[in-house]
C-alpha cells in the first residue's frame, strides 16, 4: 500500500525564554550594555530613569532606533553607525558571558523537542528572533545548546516582528530548497509578541510559558493557536505527530 504524502513543515523557534533561559542579573546586564553602546558609538547618555521595559519584545534594530530618536540622533547618523553599534553590542555580550556576569542555560524540554525533530525527515527548523544574528548564535553556544539551526530571521535588518517571520521563511525556503505552505509553518515563542508576529505572517503560533514575562493565561488571551507549559507537553507533540514518551 502506497504511503500518503506528508507535507513538509517548518518550525521557527524564538530564542530568549523559548530555547534558552537567563536570570534577573543577566536582564540587568542588558540595560548596562545598551547604555554602553549609546555612549561609545553615538556619544549619548541614556537617562538613568529610562525604563527599558518600553522596548521589551521589540526587534533589536527597532529599539535601538527608537532610543536613538529619543536621544536626538538623526536618522542618517543612526543608519550609518548601526552596524558599529550592533558589533559593539555583540562584543559586550561576549565579554560579560566570559566574565560570568551573564548566564544562559538551555530549556531542557526545548532541547529534547529539537533533538527529536532532528530525526523527522519532513520537519525543518529555523530561528526567528529579535536578536542581532551574532548574538543569537552566541546565546545558543553559551547555553551549550547543540542545535541543528543554520538559518533564521534576525534583528539586524528588519524592525517589525511580523517581517522577521517573513524573512525567516524566505531564508529557510532558499536554504532548504523547498516551498512551505503557510499552514505548515509554525512559530514557537514565549511572548505575546511572538504570537502576534505569527498572526501577522499568517502562520500557526505556539505559545510556551517558559519565559520570564508572560503566563500561560496571557499567551492564551493573546490568541496562541496552541499554548503549553513546556515544549514536550502533549498538545505540542500531537501537533508535530510525535509520540508521547510518558
Amino acid at each position: 500500500m502506497k504511503k500518503a504524502n506528508v507535507n513538509k513543515k517548518l518550525v521557527l523557534f524564538d530564542i530568549d525564554g523559548t530555547l534558552v533561559q537567563t536570570d534577573k542579573q543577566s536582564v540587568a546586564q542588558w540595560r548596562i550594555r545598551v547604555v554602553e553602546v549609546f555612549k561609545e558609538v553615538y556619544g549619548k547618555d541614556l537617562p538613568v530613569d529610562f525604563d527599558l521595559a518600553r522596548v521589551n519584545g521589540k526587534v533589536e534594530r527597532r529599539y535601538f532606533r527608537e532610543i536613538a530618536e529619543m536621544l536626538g540622533v538623526s536618522k542618517d547618523e543612526f543608519e550609518k553607525k548601526f552596524p558599529a553599534a550592533a558589533e559593539y553590542f555583540h562584543v559586550l555580550l561576549k565579554h560579560h558571558i566570559e566574565k560570568k556576569n551573564i548566564n544562559f542555560t538551555k530549556v531542557r524540554e526545548a532541547a529534547d523537542l529539537v533533538e527529536r525533530l532532528m530525526k523527522v525527515s519532513h520537519i525543518y527548523m529555523g530561528l526567528v528572533t529579535g536578536n542581532i544574528e551574532k548574538n543569537a548564535w552566541l546565546k545558543l553556544k553559551s547555553a551549550d545548546f547543540d542545535t541543528p539551526f543554520s538559518v533564521g530571521g534576525f534583528g539586524d535588518n528588519v524592525e517589525d516582528r511580523g517581517d522577521l517571520v517573513v524573512e525567516a521563511i524566505q531564508k529557510a525556503q532558499h536554504h532548504f530548497g523547498t516551498k512551505f505552505l503557510r499552514s505548515d509553518i509554525i512559530v514557537v515563542g514565549d511572548t505575546i509578541h511572538d504570537i502576534a508576529s505569527a498572526k501577522k505572517a499568517g502562520v500557526f503560533s505556539v505559545g510556551v510559558a517558559t519565559g520570564m514575562t508572560e503566563s500561560l493565561e496571557q499567551l492564551e488571551a493573546a490568541g496562541g493557536d496552541i499554548v503549553v507549559n513546556t515544549l514536550t507537553d502533549a498538545p505540542m507533540l500531537a501537533l508535530l505527530r510525535l509520540p508521547d514518551k510518558k
